[in-house]
């Protein structure tokens, strides 16, 4: 931070699912106790979840190419485009609100609700998917949110694959 920057402003605790504490890391927030976690099943989001801009400027976001300095993800690639993303690397305290609270602002009054399925055990634990209306909704969605860190970790979006 340089001597003339300001200090980026703290994020009430109680508004978001994601919040950072002092030191500027993001750290988990417990949601009100009527949400229930979907356990991998289709999500359907309020329409107020969405977290603004401004709040997402705050959060930490890693380049492409950082996201390919970690071992795992080294041969990431975008996949062909398709209506469905396909996210990784999430964090075990990620719920499905924190994840629609990103994917919000993709979402279209017109056209129908973007979809979250987030997968919270088994193999596919720490993955999930989100359908929109369109390729060209994911697409901007993918370019705005892959590397985001949410809660300590890079989500690292590509394009689902097709069934065929």
């Amino acid at each position: 931070m340089t001597p003339n920057s300001k200090a980026p402003a703290k994020l009430p605790t109680n508004s978001n699912p994601i919040s950072r504490s002092q030191n500027g890391v993001n750290k988990p927030q417990t949601l009100p106790p009527k949400q229930v976690e979907s356990g991998g099943q289709p999500f359907v989001a309020p329409v107020d979840c969405q977290l603004s801009e401004a709040k997402l400027r705050l959060i930490p976001r890693f380049s492409e190419d950082e996201i390919r300095m970690i071992p795992r993800f080294q041969n990431w690639s975008r996949g062909e485009p398709s209506k469905t993303l396909y996210i990784k690397n999430l964090a075990p305290s990620v719920t499905d609100l924190n994840l629609a609270s990103i994917f919000q602002q993709f979402q279209d009054p017109r056209q129908p609700r973007i979809v979250y399925r987030l997968m919270k055990t088994g193999k596919m634990r720490g993955q999930a998917f989100v359908d929109f209306h369109c390729v060209e909704m994911a697409e901007k969605a993918l370019n705005a949110r892959n590397g985001l860190a949410l809660q300590d970790k890079p989500i690292v979006i590509q394009f689902a694959r097709t069934k065929d």
